[in-house]
């Protein structure tokens, strides 16, 4: 058997019959039907004698038909499934979706148990800073891990805080060019000052910045000491 040779459609008459192999939409509903059916409890015979799956009546299947008939919907729930974790920030970002759209989705999926508000967010917007305001929620799958989370929430700060995204940069900055050429693994809030405003850094800038850099030379390892 030649081991290039194509696939060819399998027909009966003029009756294409869709193959599992080469069919991208026939294993999309494959996909579904073992969805629907996923932990059936019963089965019957049908008239050739065959088994037959009744389909398991714990499955919603209004759920199940609302997210894949709202291709916006379908998105929002494939970001979770991808990512784990979000804001409505990063949806409305990321999707392209408007904000009342996102708030709708996400207290759908909140009011089915798909995804909750995560209690692992809190320390990590304790920024310092006088720009976050109100903690957003963060809202994450039952298999989202803490490294999801954390995720999300260094994306949120990005999109929402256009200072910590500069702050982010100083920071990387520092750290590749000041403290790794010198092998340092700690450093003050006084040199990091110091070296901020070499950036051109104003005095205005200087406090929520300075927060900032501290904050992220300590994710990445560094001891900077008050």
């Amino acid at each position: 058997m030649d081991s290039n040779r194509i696939l060819e459609p399998k027909t009966n008459g003029n009756e294409l019959i869709p193959d599992s192999r080469t069919n991208s939409l026939y294993s999309i509903v494959k996909e579904i039907e073992l969805i629907l059916y996923l932990g059936t409890i019963n089965s019957t015979t049908d008239k050739n004698g065959g088994v037959e799956l009744v389909p398991n009546p714990r499955i919603n299947y209004k759920i199940v038909s609302t997210i894949l008939d709202n291709y916006d919907f379908n998105q929002v729930m494939i970001y979770f499934i991808n990512f784990g974790a979000a804001t409505s920030a990063i949806l409305m970002s990321k999707l392209g979706l408007p904000r009342t759209s996102v708030f709708n989705y996400i207290s759908q999926l909140g009011q089915w148990g798909i995804i909750s508000p995560t209690k692992k967010a809190r320390s990590g917007f304790s920024t310092g800073n006088r720009e976050s305001g109100r903690i957003p929620d963060i809202w994450q799958t039952p298999e989202a891990t803490t490294d999801q989370v954390f995720e999300a929430i260094q994306l949120h700060k990005r999109l929402k805080f256009p200072k910590y995204n500069f702050a982010e940069t100083l920071a990387q900055s520092i750290l590749n060019d000041y403290l790794l050429p010198r092998h340092r693994e700690e450093t003050t809030m006084k040199d990091i000052k110091e070296l901020i405003e070499k950036k051109g850094v104003s005095k205005a800038e200087m406090y929520d910045l300075t927060n900032f850099v501290c904050k992220y030379l300590g994710e990445a390892g560094i001891k900077v000491w008050r």
